[in-house]
């Protein structure tokens, strides 16, 4: 199995020194990949982790580019319908090209309501806009010149670049825990990528997107990872809000965790991305280094 981090860009009070040390030391200490995630604007009404200092993902990501050379670079995830395609294909593509190649497009169709309208984008057509605008991005990153009819974007013989680095494209890894989101998987991209979800959750789910892997004629096979929050015994100090939405899925000693971490492989999840975004800045790297140092070694 492979892990990432998802670093802390919201929340906290912006602080580069200590951005750049949660980043080198993930790349330092062997993690497989780092994460970003989405959100524009935020109801000052809304409880949630992403409302204060939440830093531009597409930004940040040609940052990890230049700070990073060896790991993955990710987003859990971009709210498709929120920009336009072509600027989101381009923008991708740009940091592909800067990382050789390092990027994992996770995307998804989002939530709040009341950001959607203060964007100006119909909650109500998330799920036709996000179908669009995938196919959409996947065929900008495979061809050079192109012409698209759609319901929201539509052209006629139009050129754009770069390509991305990697061919044909980067890797796409659809959110939500559903069976919408897994037949968005199945249909529109290499992965699925729920949040939070048990084990069990995640193995009935797994089992699922294969058959409807199977039922689009796709070749090969999916990947399947998820973001889960964690908490270590001994190591855990909370300093932000706790997002009541999402549960701490990886929880305990660190022989607890690694048990609960076989769990998952044996689910399907090939690719466990550590959120830690509530604890202190010396918290976050306390666990990292306990899980790089006693987890993953008996993780497998």
């Amino acid at each position: 199995m492979k892990f990432g981090v998802s670093i802390p860009h919201y929340s906290r009070p912006v602080n580069l020194a200590e951005l750049l040390e949660i980043v080198r030391q993930t790349e330092s200490l062997g993690f497989d990949s780092i994460w970003v995630t989405d959100h524009i604007i935020m109801p000052r009404s809304a409880n949630v982790i992403y409302r204060e200092n939440m830093l531009d993902p597409f930004s940040l990501l040609s940052f990890l580019a230049a700070a990073t050379e060896r790991v993955s670079i990710g987003t859990s995830v971009i709210i498709i319908p929120y920009r336009h395609p072509v600027v989101v294909a381009k923008m991708i593509a740009t940091v592909d090209q800067l990382s050789k190649g390092r990027v994992i497009f996770g995307a998804g169709v989002g939530w709040n309501e009341e950001e959607y309208g203060a964007l100006g984008r119909p909650y109500g057509e998330r799920g036709k806009m996000t179908d669009e605008n995938l196919r959409l991005i996947r065929a900008l990153w495979t061809n050079e010149t192109l012409s698209f009819e759609g319901e929201y974007t539509r052209f006629h013989d139009m050129s754009i670049s770069p390509q991305p680095y990697q061919r044909p494209h980067p890797p796409v890894w659809i959110a939500g825990k559903g069976r919408i989101a897994r037949r968005r998987a199945a249909r529109l991209a290499e992965g699925w990528h729920p949040v939070g979800l048990t084990p069990e959750e995640v193995a009935e789910g797994t089992h699922d997107l294969k058959d409807l892997w199977k039922e689009n004629d796709r070749e090969g096979e999916p990947v399947v990872s998820m973001r889960g929050m964690v908490s270590v015994e001994g190591v855990f100090d909370v300093a932000y809000r706790f997002p009541e939405r999402q549960p701490v899925t990886l929880a305990g000693s660190s022989a607890q965790i690694v048990d609960i971490i076989g769990r998952y492989g044996q689910a399907g999840v090939e690719h466990m991305v550590l959120d830690m975004t509530t604890h202190s800045h010396a918290s976050f790297l306390a666990v990292m280094e306990t899980f790089a140092g006693d987890v993953r070694p008996k993780a497998g």
